[in-house]
Parts: structure tokens; C-alpha cells; sequence
């Protein structure tokens, strides 16, 4: 009985305490929450002040279109690009028990995928003959002389190495990698300098001597100096290469030579209205050469920069008519294999 006495006294203890310690903790509590709008206490006071509501300032994103535009989405393929088609429908049993009724009409899902090995090979055997003299001797077939690379491939590798910025390096590995064919640089740099390049002579050539008919021209480059000092210039290479910029040049005019001051085309925006004041649009039209040359590193050879020139142009004029590239050079090639002119980059 006597351990039981003493137990019961412990317990008694223990609850006391605790009691106690709640108390305490109510106390602390309700002075906590006690400020100037629960008592007298003045505003200036106020211990603990209720937390403000965090507000998500960030914007929702809508899926879709966004307010005031109309949703876009995804054209599907044309029927003629479908390879397989399969048509998808409601048991008829469940059809009656849910009262359906089909109609003529369906949700199209395209699912596209890559071939296995997306190239199409041909071989050629070409028997061999040996003359009275021991030489072999092959069947002559002039349509088997050009690059080993058909239209679309050629036009490919042009659109790697101009359009994506790729070396002759990532084309060539390109090649191995996902289409399994095995390519020198050499060659690659053979095709673009040679097919590639020259299909495109006739339309460079054609939009060429089209520039200077044009009323409005731009350039990639503005000038910050003022024409006085230009023409009083230091002795330094930047200064002259201003003043032969905005230099004064003499050109025949009948059986006498005018003069043209060639800085009034760098300021002719202060003067004419339908001039802008900067080159935006101008280095925006020339902004791929520049990332490709910074990627690539560009070209030594004079053979290299016609090939750059040529396909940097057809790139630019192929965007703002709003056309492919890709079939524009396909084509291109097509018709430098033919012996024909290239498709004019001008007329429609």
C-alpha cells in the first residue's frame, strides 16, 4: 500500500506541474495576441501585427492562345504524306447500351517517325570488257559522272552546312551516325565548293545586278563620326577607312564626269521621311552570316566565300518570300545537273 501512496503522490505532482506550465503557456499566448484592435493599447504598441496574405504575383500561363489571340495549333499532315492510316471505333454493343450514334466524322492523332534508314540506295553495275589490247572497258553512262549523292541529299548536306551552322566535320558524322554512310570532309567541302555552289551562280548573279535598281537599300553598319572631322581626318587606318566611306567620287555622266557625294546616302534618313533612322532591319537580314561565320569560323579560299555569299543569299530571299529553302536549292541542284539555269531568286 505504501508504494502505491507514493505513486499516487508522484502522479499528483506531475499533473500539478503540468497544469501550471499550461497556464503559463495561455499567459504568454493571449499577451501575445493582444494588440491595440483586442485592447487599450495604442497602435504604436502592438507586439505581434496580424501577417499580410502572400499574393502570387507571377502570371498563370494559359494554355492555348493568350487573351486576345486566336489558339493555334498544329496543322496535320496532308492525306498524301500519310504512309498508314487506321480507323478506330466503339463496340457496337456499347455503342446501344450508351445510346450513341456514330457519326462521318473523326479526331485525327498523327504519330510520326523516322525510318530505320531514312536513304534510298541504288547500285549500278557496270560490266566490265577487256579490249584486244588488255584494257577494261565500261559501259559509257553520262547520267552516272555527277556526285554519288542524289538531289535531296545534296540539298540536305547545303542546308546542314549553311542554314544549321554545321562543319563539314558534324555533317560528316551526321552521316555516319544516323544514316550509316560513311563521308570524307574532302568530299563534303568538293560538293558544297562545286554542285552545291554553282547551282546557284545564276540567281546570285541575277539578284546582283538587281541591288543597285533598287529604292531602298540597307547597310550593316552605321556611322558615328560627323562628316567635318571625316574630312579633316588623324593619321590613323579607322580614319581613313571613314573618309574613303563618305568620300566624294566622280562618274561618267555622257561625255563629262559628275561628282556624288557618297555620305548622302549614310545620312539620307535625316532628310527623307520613308528612311529609317537605324539599320535594324538591315543587320537583322544579315544576322545568320554572322552566327555562322562566328560557328564555322567561314572560309580562306575564294572558292569557300562564293559558296557562302551564294547560300547566304538564297537563305535570306528564300525567308522573306516566305518559301523554303530546302526546295529552292533542290531544285537549284536539280537544274545545275540538267545543264539548265538556275530558278531565279527574283521573278516568281
Amino acid at each position: 500500500m505504501e508504494d502505491k501512496d507514493v505513486i499516487i503522490t508522484d502522479l499528483r505532482a506531475f499533473v500539478e506541474s503540468l497544469r501550471a506550465e499550461v497556464k503559463s503557456l495561455k499567459l504568454e499566448l493571449a499577451k501575445a495576441k493582444k494588440d491595440s484592435s483586442t485592447s487599450s493599447k495604442s497602435p504604436s504598441s502592438d507586439i505581434v501585427k496580424p501577417p499580410k496574405k502572400k499574393t502570387d504575383r507571377r502570371k498563370k500561363s494559359q494554355q492555348g492562345g493568350q487573351q486576345g489571340h486566336k489558339r493555334k495549333l498544329r496543322e496535320p499532315l496532308p492525306p498524301d504524306r500519310v504512309d498508314e492510316s487506321f480507323v478506330y471505333e466503339i463496340d457496337e454493343a456499347e455503342v446501344r447500351d450508351r445510346e450513341l450514334t456514330a457519326t462521318d466524322e473523326f479526331e485525327i492523332i498523327q504519330h510520326i517517325e523516322l525510318l530505320d534508314l531514312p536513304v534510298h540506295v541504288t547500285e549500278h553495275q557496270l560490266r566490265k570488257y577487256i579490249d584486244r589490247d588488255g584494257n577494261t572497258v565500261l559501259p559509257d553512262v553520262p547520267e552516272l559522272k555527277g556526285p554519288i549523292f542524289g538531289l535531296r541529299m545534296l540539298a540536305m548536306i547545303g542546308w546542314l552546312k549553311s542554314r544549321a551552322h554545321c562543319s563539314y566535320s558534324t555533317v560528316a558524322q551526321w552521316m555516319s551516325d544516323v544514316l550509316q554512310i560513311p563521308v570524307s570532309r574532302g568530299y563534303l567541302a568538293k560538293l558544297c565548293n562545286g554542285t552545291i555552289s554553282a547551282s546557284l551562280a545564276d540567281a546570285h548573279e541575277e539578284l546582283k545586278h538587281a541591288i543597285p535598281h533598287q529604292s531602298h537599300l540597307g547597310s550593316d553598319e552605321s556611322s558615328l563620326r560627323f562628316l567635318e572631322i571625316i574630312r579633316k581626318r588623324p593619321d590613323c587606318q579607322d580614319a581613313w577607312n571613314l573618309t574613303n566611306r563618305f568620300r566624294i567620287v566622280e562618274y561618267p555622266e555622257g561625255d563629262t564626269f559628275a561628282k556624288y557625294d557618297m555620305s548622302e546616302d549614310y545620312f539620307r534618313f535625316m532628310f527623307e521621311a520613308s528612311v529609317e533612322p537605324t539599320n535594324n532591319h538591315a543587320e537583322q537580314q544579315v544576322r545568320h552570316c554572322v552566327i555562322d561565320r562566328k560557328i564555322t569560323q567561314g572560309t580562306r579560299s575564294l572558292a569557300g566565300q562564293r559558296y557562302h555569299e551564294r547560300m547566304w543569299t538564297a537563305i535570306a530571299t528564300c525567308g522573306k518570300q516566305k518559301k523554303s529553302f530546302f526546295d529552292f536549292l533542290r531544285v537549284a541542284i536539280k537544274e545545275k545537273l540538267a545543264g539548265n539555269q538556275s530558278p531565279s531568286l527574283i521573278k516568281p
